[in-house]
């Protein structure tokens, strides 16, 4: 769950004969996270490849063609882009105006580059809602681009993005995917009957890309009760029928939440704060910040928090943008666009969103 480093690619691509791997951008990226505490990396190697210069070089040389002579990738799979014509049944690969604003950049051949869908960057991008649950508490923190095995000038804007972005490019952890999951796991004796085992592996219909899938009922989040008879929602990590029964969950990261924009009296970048029953007193604010400063053992003689750098409710434009770092031991929090809810640190009062002002419940 906290990962320092992450490497997304492929086993194989890139060495080829001769020079022309050097512009082969499918084949293996490292990146560096603002996790220093652990030594845990993040890999995800495939061994099916996606790089388009060994696809071309292996169809150059069909075993129809040259039976009698042997490649280093007869025993290679790729992964292909594809696309169905509305007009026909025959499928065809994805030509870059399928999946792009823009010719890609950085390349030597744009026009003819088919595999953008399979690049490290967009591997990563893909998995960001599981590696990104231990840095939550860095928001305002950069996922840095380390090296690569070869071509890391590509530079693509997909349909729906707002700006291309190359291979080699830095990412700050609020520009990926929220994670679904908090880094916290969750152990419990419970008796798993033959009804339970029945539902955990039962399926639920759900309609994916158009039609309906039979979805194994485990991959779905579930809701659980505590040992203090509240509600929790979690994933099933791992269950044991055996003696009492046991089962582990992690738990499901419901405190980031997507809400509609509500309207915001305040200015941008105006902090409010407080625990008033609406909240908007910055002095009182900081108060309590700086309390907790004083009183954090793994914090004290570092300087104290001022009106520059509250790390709390900042609102931004028409939402409201929480920000609860992890500089103290209360809970660790983060809300964006509008989200509409939170935890006052000092009661853990649980706080709503009410025509743009932070109400007390």
């Amino acid at each position: 769950m906290f990962f320092s480093g992450l490497t997304f690619g492929y086993q194989y691509g890139g060495d080829y004969e001769n020079e022309i791997g050097l512009d082969e951008p499918n084949t293996k990226t490292d990146w560096v996270t603002p996790i220093r505490a652990s030594s845990k990396k993040f890999v995800m190697e495939s061994k099916i490849r996606t790089d388009e210069y060994g696809l071309e070089l292996t169809k150059r040389k069909p075993q129809s063609a040259y039976p009698l002579e042997d490649t280093k990738r007869d025993d290679s799979i790729w992964f292909i882009d594809l696309k169905r014509p509305v007009d026909g049944f025959k499928f065809e690969q994805k030509v870059w105006s399928d999946r792009l604003e823009e010719l890609p950049s950085g390349i030597y051949s744009p026009e003819t580059y088919k595999s953008m869908f399979f690049t490290p960057l967009e591997l990563m991008k893909r998995h960001a809602y599981i590696f990104t649950a231990g840095m939550i508490p860095y928001q305002d923190k950069s996922v840095r681009f380390a090296n690569s095995k070869t071509n890391n000038t590509l530079s693509l804007q997909f349909i729906g993005e707002d700006e291309a972005r190359a291979e080699n490019d830095d990412f700050l952890v609020n520009e990926l995917d929220r994670p679904i999951m908090l880094p916290e796991i969750i152990t419990c004796e419970h008796p798993i009957d033959d009804n339970l085992m029945d539902w955990i592996l039962g399926t639920t219909k759900v309609k994916v890309n158009g039609s309906y899938e039979d979805i194994p009922n485990y991959y779905f989040k579930m809701e659980i009760i505590n040992d203090d008879g509240k509600k929790e929602k979690v994933f099933l990590l791992d269950l044991d029928q055996t003696g009492k029964g046991k089962l582990t969950f992690q738990k499901a990261n419901e405190e980031i939440l997507s809400a509609t924009q509500v309207y915001n009296p305040y200015p941008p970048n105006v902090f409010i704060g407080g625990v008033s029953d609406v909240i908007t007193d910055v002095s009182v604010l900081l108060q309590i910040f700086n309390y907790y400063y004083a009183n954090d053992d793994a914090l004290l003689g570092t300087k104290k928090i001022t009106s520059d750098n509250i790390p709390y409710f900042k609102v931004i434009g028409d939402n409201i943008e929480f920000h609860v770092k992890h500089y103290f031991k209360s809970p660790i929090i983060e809300f964006k666009n509008g989200a509409r809810s939170g935890y006052d640190i000092t009661t853990m009062t649980y706080f709503v969103d009410a025509d743009g002002l932070m109400r007390r419940i």
